[in-house]
């Protein structure tokens, strides 16, 4: 593909003119013979428009990928990853990851051939967060920390989250703080800062760091209306803090609330 018409597009999806990017790449689409060089630029479509959340559209380009790209391609790999990310997006976590276990199977000698780095870090990414979906959580952190030794777009909060995740559910919970912090440093939505809050707060309850976990605990409590953390659940975590603190008045206070 010609290389200044892909980081034209990119640039103008960046800018947030997806349909601008999209359209010089179905230009380039239409200008090869070739089937590599064809497919290549209906797997960037489909990259553009899982960009924007438009799932639907990119399984459509999806499924032309996978009737341009010969059977032997190499480049067959993007649509197995689209895929991959088309389900997870869509609840079918089990299938994405039958889809990156294919990936590894199948494709696994490609990982140190150049042209393919960007893709295998992707894979890297979104395999661990779909195997953190699954309970997984030591399987994941293996994929998750292979990507801290490298710089990649899609290491945002959600990444860092989750990999605090899989650090807080196997007890290493300083190294799920240092994560939790990253991830929340970054920017998040409330329902998922009010999660990673309440983890910290568990996380310095049980390392009697009894103020930092009110602060995290009182936080968590004011995001309680975009969270599916149990109210009374806060209530009484905040009450077994204050009683920690020795703050008995503040106590009974969590508890009568905690009640009601």
């Amino acid at each position: 593909m010609n290389q200044e018409r892909l980081d034209q597009a990119f640039n103008l999806a960046d800018g947030g003119r997806i349909e601008e990017a999209l359209e010089i790449i179905r230009l380039e689409e239409e200008s090869w013979d070739d089937a590599e060089e064809k497919g290549a630029a209906i797997l960037v479509q489909v990259s553009l428009l899982l960009s924007v959340g438009r799932t639907r559209e990119a399984g459509d380009c999806l499924r032309r990928a996978d009737r341009v790209l010969p059977p032997d391609s190499d480049a067959r790999m993007g649509i197995d990853y689209a895929q991959a990310e088309i389900d997870f997006r869509e609840g079918r976590t089990k299938a994405a990851l039958a889809c990156f276990e294919r990936i590894e199977r199948c494709y696994s000698r490609l990982r140190e051939v150049p042209g393919f780095e960007d893709l295998w870090k992707s894979v890297d990414i979104r395999w661990g967060i779909v195997l953190a979906n699954l309970t997984r959580y030591k399987e994941a952190c293996e994929l998750l920390e292979r990507a801290l030794g490298y710089e990649w777009k899609e290491k945002d909060a959600t990444f860092y989250e989750t990999l605090a995740d899989c650090y807080y559910q196997m007890g290493q919970f300083e190294r799920a703080e240092e994560q939790y912090q990253h991830a929340l440093s970054l920017g998040m939505d409330q329902f998922r800062e009010a999660r990673a809050r309440h983890s910290l707060g568990y996380i310095y309850f049980k390392q009697r760091r009894y103020e930092l976990a009110k602060v995290e605990y009182e936080r968590c409590l004011a995001l309680n209306a975009h969270s599916d953390i149990p109210r009374k659940t806060l209530l009484r975590s905040l009450a077994a803090t204050c009683r920690e603190l020795h703050a008995p008045k503040e106590a009974e206070n969590y508890d009568r609330m905690s009640k009601s």
